[in-house]
Protein backbone atom coordinates (compact mmCIF):
# COMPACT_ATOMS: atom_id res chain seq x y z
CA UNK A 1 0.00 0.00 0.00
CA UNK A 2 1.39 3.38 -0.94
CA UNK A 3 1.09 6.20 1.52
CA UNK A 4 1.13 9.83 0.60
CA UNK A 5 1.92 12.73 2.86
CA UNK A 6 -1.32 14.42 3.79
CA UNK A 7 -2.00 17.34 6.11
CA UNK A 8 -2.98 16.21 9.60
CA UNK A 9 -6.20 18.20 9.29
CA UNK A 10 -7.43 15.73 6.64
CA UNK A 11 -7.27 12.77 9.04
CA UNK A 12 -10.84 13.02 10.28
CA UNK A 13 -11.95 9.45 11.00
CA UNK A 14 -11.47 8.12 14.51
CA UNK A 15 -11.30 4.38 15.17
CA UNK A 16 -15.09 3.99 15.44
CA UNK A 17 -15.84 5.92 12.24
CA UNK A 18 -13.06 4.14 10.32
CA UNK A 19 -14.31 0.74 11.50
CA UNK A 20 -17.85 1.57 10.37
CA UNK A 21 -16.54 2.60 6.96
CA UNK A 22 -14.56 -0.65 6.42
CA UNK A 23 -16.87 -2.33 7.94
CA UNK A 24 -15.39 -4.13 10.93
CA UNK A 25 -15.52 -3.74 14.68
CA UNK A 26 -13.40 -1.06 16.37
CA UNK A 27 -11.71 -3.88 18.30
CA UNK A 28 -10.65 -5.54 15.05
CA UNK A 29 -9.18 -2.29 13.80
CA UNK A 30 -7.27 -1.86 17.09
CA UNK A 31 -5.97 -5.43 16.82
CA UNK A 32 -4.74 -4.82 13.27
CA UNK A 33 -2.90 -1.71 14.46
CA UNK A 34 -1.21 -3.59 17.31
CA UNK A 35 -0.30 -6.76 15.44
CA UNK A 36 0.39 -5.30 12.00
CA UNK A 37 -1.86 -8.01 10.55
CA UNK A 38 -3.40 -5.41 8.23
CA UNK A 39 -1.79 -2.04 7.65
CA UNK A 40 -3.90 1.07 7.31
CA UNK A 41 -2.02 4.37 7.65
CA UNK A 42 -3.02 6.54 10.59
CA UNK A 43 -1.69 9.35 12.70
CA UNK A 44 -1.83 9.62 16.47
CA UNK A 45 -2.00 13.23 17.62
CA UNK A 46 -2.55 13.57 21.37
CA UNK A 47 -2.96 9.80 21.74
CA UNK A 48 -5.97 9.57 19.42
CA UNK A 49 -5.72 7.41 16.27
CA UNK A 50 -7.08 9.18 13.20
CA UNK A 51 -7.48 7.84 9.68
CA UNK A 52 -7.74 9.54 6.31
CA UNK A 53 -10.93 8.58 4.43
CA UNK A 54 -8.98 7.86 1.23
CA UNK A 55 -6.72 5.40 3.09
CA UNK A 56 -9.79 3.52 4.36
CA UNK A 57 -11.25 3.44 0.84
CA UNK A 58 -7.92 2.21 -0.59
CA UNK A 59 -7.81 -0.52 2.05
CA UNK A 60 -11.34 -1.63 1.16
CA UNK A 61 -10.54 -1.77 -2.55
CA UNK A 62 -7.32 -3.69 -1.90
CA UNK A 63 -9.17 -6.14 0.34
CA UNK A 64 -11.83 -6.72 -2.30
CA UNK A 65 -9.27 -7.37 -5.02
CA UNK A 66 -7.32 -9.88 -2.92
CA UNK A 67 -10.48 -11.79 -1.91
CA UNK A 68 -11.89 -12.09 -5.45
Amino acid sequence: MTTTKRPASEYILDTIAAAQRIPCSPGTLRKWRCTGERVIPYIKPAGRCLYHPADIDDFKMQSLSTHS
